[in-house]
């Protein structure tokens, strides 16, 4: 069994709506979330996200994500240079 396989049998991640702001004259919904778990390669995992969602007639017409993608890959790869691997 891989090691992500057996990560995968650790509770689940957990996820925090940190706030949430509504403009309702432009039909948008800004949410700040925090997301904390553990890598299946062991390391641990904290980030913060924002999403922008823009609704039109009741239904999310688009979503647009915002987070650190420098330190997500320190978190996940750690600050070593990246290797080919094939």
């Amino acid at each position: 069994m891989s090691r992500c396989s057996q990560q995968r049998r650790k509770p689940p991640c957990s996820l925090c709506i940190e706030r949430s702001v509504q403009e309702i004259r432009t039909y948008h919904v800004v949410i700040e979330q925090s997301f904390e778990g553990t890598v299946c390669n062991g390391r641990p995992y904290k980030m913060i996200y924002c999403f922008i969602f823009v609704v039109r007639d009741g239904l999310i017409h688009q979503v647009r994500p915002y987070f650190d993608t420098a330190l997500g890959f320190e978190l996940i790869f750690g600050k070593e240079a990246p290797r080919k691997i094939a």
